[in-house]
């Protein structure tokens, strides 16, 4: 095992190296992994290594080196090459549900095995990061077991910590995959998440990731019962995140209220909650004329196209200067709010625009 560890370790700077010569190409991808001894390593004993030695030391470098096969290579045809040698070879036993990493290492081991713990969550959020590696998570039993292993971990703090910020960002990756949204909702991550955001002791990795989880999974078609079962929390929630004032983490949160917004429950709890001067607020702060956009949208949205939020917020002079998007054109768009659920993919593809246009 040490001379796996050694193969691995020496292999990222050769693999570096290689790159900033001027021969280095995508036909070399799988001549660099060959001569990396990649596809020539024991990974029965590696695996059996890491589940035997689930506190050790020596597993959670293990578990590095190979995550850093994906993460520190001269290109991304190397990385994705890697994880579908990792894929054949099922690296972390998915095919085996009682006996896999992901079961036997972090989650019923009893042991002080964070290190370990902590590398396995970052190799499976390595994985998750590319189209490929997601496949492979969710193609053997469509991710049931592994999402349902992950799910509960968090559920149960058996994952915290850095640990909690790779899985959530894993399992945020994975929610892309229509069978891992199924799974996800079904596990009631829409009520945990709600509950969790709320938690202040959370990272900012988590609460972006987690946020973006939460709106993937409240763009399902079958979400409408969870949200209105939430929707008093989710509401509250979001008037607690805006408060961040986190610019990144705000793109997710206009989008999320736009989503819950389509529902009349929602829209009548929001505004009796204040939720409309929440928002005049938050325009009223130095936004870009985007931002500012978005917001006049949403107060529009919460009163179901009444003209009177069409009125020029306060610094559309501005902004207009630069000619960045026309209001005409957007509250025309607005005025079809009051037919919704109709338009509501409409909706969805404009709400986008307005959001990314630059």
């Amino acid at each position: 095992l040490k001379d796996y560890q050694q193969e691995l370790k020496f292999l990222v700077p050769f693999l570096e190296s290689k790159a900033k010569s001027n021969n280095f190409c995508d036909t070399d991808v799988i001549k660099y992994i060959a001569l990396g001894n990649i596809s020539k390593l024991n990974y029965a004993k590696i695996v059996n290594h890491i589940i035997k030695n689930p506190s050790s030391r020596s597993s959670a470098l293990l578990l590095q080196a190979l995550r850093q096969q994906i993460t520190r290579t001269p290109t991304k045809d190397v990385a994705v090459e890697t994880i579908k040698l990792f894929a054949n070879k099922d690296i972390l036993l998915l095919k085996v549900k009682k006996n896999s990493i992901l079961s036997n290492v972090m989650i019923n081991h009893e042991g002080n095995n964070m290190e370990v713990r902590e590398e396995i969550a970052r190799f499976i959020n390595a994985i998750a990061s590319f189209q490929v590696g997601r496949s492979y998570l969710v193609k053997i039993y469509h991710g049931q077991d592994f999402i349902y292993q992950l799910v509960n971990g968090l559920k149960s703090r058996r994952i915290n910590g850095h640990s909690a910020d790779h899985a959530i960002s894993a399992l945020q990756k994975l929610s892309v995959k229509s069978n891992a949204q199924k799974e996800l909702f079904q596990n009631g991550m829409i009520d945990w998440l709600v509950v969790e955001l709320h938690n202040i002791r959370q990272s900012k990795t988590f609460i972006e990731f987690g946020t973006a989880l939460l709106l993937n999974l409240c763009l399902v078609s079958s979400s409408q019962s969870a949200i209105l079962r939430v929707n008093c929390e989710i509401t509250s929630l979001m008037s607690s995140l805006l408060e961040l004032q986190n610019s990144h983490l705000n793109v997710y949160i206009y989008h999320l209220l736009f989503v819950i917004f389509q529902f009349r429950k929602v829209r009548q709890n929001s505004i009796e909650n204040g939720f409309l001067e929440i928002l005049e607020k938050q325009k009223n702060g130095i936004l870009s004329y985007q931002e500012q956009c978005v917001l006049t949208f949403l107060e529009c949205c919460l009163n179901e196209g009444e003209f009177c939020v069409y009125k020029i917020f306060k610094y559309q002079d501005k902004f207009k200067k630069k000619q960045d998007l026309d209001f005409d054109t957007i509250f025309r768009f607005i005025q079809m709010y009051e037919s919704m659920d109709q338009h509501f993919l409409p909706f969805c593809h404009i709400f986008h625009w307005i959001l990314l246009k630059k």
